[in-house]
């Protein structure tokens, strides 16, 4: 009979050798389970051994094969009994072994090929086989055969193609860059990030593309790429537009630490849009998520006098105070943001906030959890909520502990790149003794804000725990170096001191 056509390379050169040491037992066991059932030993034999050797023709054993299992001979290269058929069936009435009858103990029709005298794939295969036997399933070895040879002879995708094929596909780019606006207001920011890249040098709408990617960047910590993007604008038509472009520039400015240029595009905004609340709020939280308090003020108290009866702005005031450790400022900035709010949810972080910082947790929680009934899927209230929780000293396993997890899993799915739900997490997670769980959220929150201190001494506390302590020392030498300048910082006049307590905002 002929051999069947092979096609070069068939079987990818990176299945490993030991598929082919897995192919080979599982037709040595076929044939031999074929032997026991029939008693036809020749004809097995011989067809078992054309199959195997099939498998491992220079076509198609992987290289390396013939160092580890010895050159095998092809089909062509074995002599056949002449006679053809009529030999083979005398063959196998000479060595038919009768129904019922066992074989002599330790007797074999015919030996096993030399690379399977070695003790692994000796002892593989005999566990295989008796056990197989003991249970009948002569079936089990033919499919496993018949499943691994498709396989192996199925065309492999190149990365490219797998890649293609991961990648939703779009009618034209402006539906591209309609996915991955509605992935950005969704905040799902890393998601859309390659759909605006893909759809802007291809739309018309290179303002909106480039302006929502510069966004997104920025919302994921890459701003080099959202500085780049910025400069690559082209003009806004509209003067809200232009406002919109100069806030995230200067937060973008604020967070690769250039107060100057932060300033100065803030004063651009302020000048085309005086009147929008956003400006002051954005700007006033990225300045206190790094640190920026000088900036901060200056921003607060702009946005104050252009709206002074805004109850978030007293907010971030309240923030601001409360972070550079004035607590009676921050306790009348928390009391006006209540008053201001007129039942709102910023009242009832407001209130939270204030009972935090005069140790009242129980009240904290209750406020936190009056505010949650209003809004539940508020991030900032979550994550406030867990924190008076975990402050107020539940221990692990309470229902208010597992209501707090509860709670900063919710604000991580909101906002998975939230710094203070990352720390929140994380804390929770070494309250619980977990603090191999603990790093993984303490370092994305490290690397939200490189520059809180209180990342950095709870980080110190995890990596003591596991055991690693370089990068406890590491962790320990950031903060040092934090606490160095800050304490420079506010060594000017009129200045404050940092908390740790790594409030949100």
């Amino acid at each position: 009979m002929a051999a069947p056509t092979v096609v070069p390379n068939a079987i990818p050169s990176a299945i490993p050798s030991a598929v082919h040491l897995a192919a080979a037992v599982l037709f040595d066991t076929l044939w031999e389970m074929i032997c026991v059932a029939e008693g036809r030993v020749k004809r097995a034999s011989i067809a078992a051994e054309w199959l195997l050797n099939f498998m491992q023709a220079p076509g198609n054993a992987p290289a390396g094969s013939e160092e580890r299992f010895g050159p095998q001979p092809g089909p062509r290269d074995r002599e056949a009994p002449a006679g053809g058929g009529r030999a083979l069936r005398d063959a196998d009435e000479a060595v038919r072994v009768p129904r019922g009858q066992a074989r002599e103990p330790g007797k074999r029709s015919r030996p096993r090929p030399e690379w399977m005298e070695a003790g692994r794939a000796r002892r593989a295969y005999n566990g295989f086989v008796s056990f197989s036997r003991r249970r009948g399933w002569t079936w089990v070895p033919l499919l496993a055969v018949l499943a691994g040879y498709g396989w192996a002879q199925a065309p492999a995708k190149p990365p490219a193609a797998k890649a293609a094929a991961g990648k939703p596909q779009f009618a034209s780019p402006q539906a591209e860059l309609e996915a991955g606006i509605a992935q950005t207001r969704q905040g799902h920011y890393r998601q859309a990030i390659p759909l605006l890249r893909d759809a802007r040098d291809k739309v018309a709408e290179v303002f909106t593309a480039g302006f929502d990617l510069a966004l997104c960047y920025a919302a994921t910590g890459q701003n080099h790429k959202a500085l780049n993007i910025l400069g690559q604008l082209p003009e806004a038509r509209t003067l809200a537009s232009r406002a919109e472009v100069q806030n995230l520039r200067s937060q973008v400015d604020i967070a690769l630490g250039h107060p100057g240029a932060a300033r100065a595009a803030f004063e651009r905004a302020a000048a085309l849009e005086p009147h929008q609340l956003p400006l002051y709020l954005f700007l006033a939280d990225a300045c206190l998520r790094h640190g920026d308090y000088s900036l901060a003020q200056q921003i607060i108290t702009a946005g104050l006098a252009q709206v002074p009866n805004s109850a978030r702005l007293h907010y971030e005031q309240a923030s601001l105070a409360a972070d550079t450790n004035h607590p009676r400022a921050a306790a009348r900035g928390w009391l006006a943001a209540e008053r201001l709010a007129h039942g709102r949810v910023i009242g009832y972080m407001a209130r939270a906030q204030a009972d935090i910082a005069q140790a009242d947790f129980n009240g904290a929680v209750a406020a936190a959890r009056q505010g949650l009934k209003r809004q539940p899927k508020d991030v900032l209230l979550l994550i406030i909520f867990s924190q008076a929780v975990l402050r107020s000293g539940a221990p692990p396993g309470t229902g208010e502990f597992v209501a707090a997890r509860q709670a900063l899993s919710l604000a991580l799915g909101l906002s998975p790149h939230n710094a203070a739900a990352q720390l929140t997490y994380g804390q929770l997670e070494l309250i619980a003794g977990k603090p191999a769980a603990a790093i993984p959220h303490l370092e994305a929150a490290r690397r939200a804000a490189p520059n809180d201190p209180a990342v950095y001494a709870r980080l110190a506390v995890a990596y003591q725990r596991m055991g690693m302590g370089p990068q406890a020392k590491a962790a320990l030498a950031r903060l040092a170096a934090i606490n160095q300048a800050r304490t420079e910082a506010y060594r000017k006049p009129g200045a404050g001191h940092a908390g740790y307590e790594g409030m949100p905002h």
